[in-house]
């Protein structure tokens, strides 16, 4: 299989409520981390090694299809998010030929991103838990 690239896009905040079902502090979750650890589990699984803000999902979805699309930036957008409002952008970023992967908790994931027309991968307790921050570094900011 040819190798793709790919661009991580995070819905903080659809990601910050559904963090919270877990009893975890969102705060302690290193972005980075947990958007490398998905990464990770979907190149696996193909056998390779308190603030809402208004109008976030339209940028982000206008943003995965210029860097897909556009820019010709990447294959795939691997986006952290369980909010179906997302789905028109993904489709034309699929029927563009391109790639849509997402990942949210189970509580927070809509029905219409789980339906089979989109690959996903549920994020476990244990999964945000290997994605926190360690304690030094939380102490130091």
């Amino acid at each position: 299989m040819p190798s793709k690239s790919a661009i991580v896009f995070i819905d903080e905040n659809n990601l910050y409520h559904n963090v919270k079902t877990y009893r975890c502090r969102p705060g302690d979750i290193d972005l980075n981390k947990l958007g490398y650890f998905i990464t990770q589990k979907f190149l696996d699984v193909l056998g390779m090694t308190q603030k809402k803000e208004k109008g976030i999902d339209i940028i982000i979805a206008v943003h995965m299809i210029k860097k897909c699309m556009i820019d010709k930036e990447c294959d795939c957008c691997i986006l952290i998010s369980g909010d179906a409002d997302f789905i028109p952008a993904m489709e034309i970023i699929k029927k563009s030929g391109g790639e849509v992967i997402t990942s949210m908790t189970p509580a927070g994931y809509s029905r219409e991103l789980r339906s089979g027309a989109f690959r996903y991968y549920l994020i476990k307790r244990s999964d945000l838990v290997d994605c926190t921050k360690d304690f030094k570094e939380i102490k130091n900011q």
